[in-house]
């Protein structure tokens, strides 16, 4: 079994999208899962790999829940100062934080928080990168 990490549920295409690595993603029907997921779960996978013509790609021949702590390549718990620009958050480690979060929570530029980020791959940069899936603004005295 392979542990992979959730890292985004759409429940109007009823499916959840997964990665391993940055070489291995892919999606499940919800209909093919006994239990729900939300996004930033560890998920232990049993995978089937095969060829298409836009190269390689997996199956998922079984899927259930894990304890176990995913790794911090693919999802990391962070603790740092937010910069707001145009109601997007980001962090000094160029941790993205959605605008969502941002509203959810309250944060303004120059909070400090505390959260979960996932690695994401960012199609109009053509580049890796970090979104914050989970966060909360820590009070200061």
């Amino acid at each position: 079994m392979t542990i992979s990490v959730i890292d985004h549920v759409n429940k109007q295409k009823n499916l959840i999208h997964f990665i391993v690595d940055r070489k291995i993603d892919g999606i499940i029907t919800l209909s093919e899962l006994t239990t729900s997921f939300k996004e930033g779960e560890a998920v232990a996978l049993k995978l089937a790999k095969y060829i298409t013509n836009q190269g390689e790609r997996y199956r998922v021949l079984q899927a259930q829940p894990s304890t176990s702590i995913p790794d911090s390549s693919i999802r990391k718990e962070f603790h740092e100062e937010v910069r707001e620009e145009r109601e997007m958050g980001f962090t000094n480690n160029d941790i993205f934080v959605p605008p969502f979060l941002m509203n959810l929570e309250h944060i303004q530029d120059g909070d400090l928080v505390s959260g979960v980020a996932i690695i994401n791959y960012n199609k109009k940069r053509s580049s890796w990168g970090w979104k914050a899936i989970s966060i909360k603004k820590i009070v200061q005295d």
